[in-house]
């Protein structure tokens, strides 16, 4: 499954959320890490076998290279992380996420790479979509509420998106393609 996001022109995240807020409530223990989203801090983290992978950064498309690409940060600078960087390193790792959840704009392609490397279940961003960073908080929040909670990951999922369905969510979230005249896709 995947959900649309906005295209962002700089690397630094407009929203600050924490996804332990989600569990205090429920008396549930749990491990959490948070790092800089960089190749060596992702390295770090999956030397830990997480249960579920969250990545929070921004994606574009490098139209020289005709790719989509995650934004990591490398010495304070943008470092283009594409498919082939991340199969790099999640090819060697013995048990990957059960649930990895690619929470940044165009990921959908990248974000296919942990599907390949044997990870049950991922949740990206379709490219083609846009979504506001509010929508976007908002949906993670649902999300890790309802699975907290002791629902599926689909289930948490599809309540998610339909929560915001509810609010008058002015962006697309129902994970489908559009066609070019679609008044969502025209965002």
């Amino acid at each position: 499954q995947s959900w649309g996001c906005r295209r962002f022109k700089n690397t630094s995240i407009k929203y600050k959320w924490d996804p332990l807020e989600a569990v205090k409530s429920k008396e549930k223990q749990i491990n959490a890490y948070f790092e800089i989203a960089t190749i060596e801090n992702l390295v770090k983290v999956l030397s830990f076998n997480p249960m579920i992978l969250h990545i929070i950064c921004h994606g574009e498309y490098n139209n020289q290279r005709n790719k989509f690409y995650l934004c990591f940060e490398d010495e304070g600078k943008l470092k283009e992380v594409y498919s082939e960087n991340l199969l790099g390193i999640i090819q060697n790792i013995k048990s990957p996420p059960k649930l990895v959840f690619v929470n940044a704009c165009h990921s959908e392609e990248v974000a296919k790479v942990f599907l390949d490397a044997g990870t049950p279940c991922v949740i990206a961003v379709q490219s083609e979509l846009k979504i506001t960073d509010d929508i976007a908080k908002k949906f993670s929040q649902n999300f890790y509420q309802y699975l907290f909670e002791g629902k599926s990951i689909e289930e948490s999922f599809t309540l998610s998106r339909a929560g915001l369905l509810e609010k008058k969510c002015y962006t697309c979230c129902c994970a489908h393609k559009h066609e070019p005249d679609c008044k969502w896709y025209q965002l």
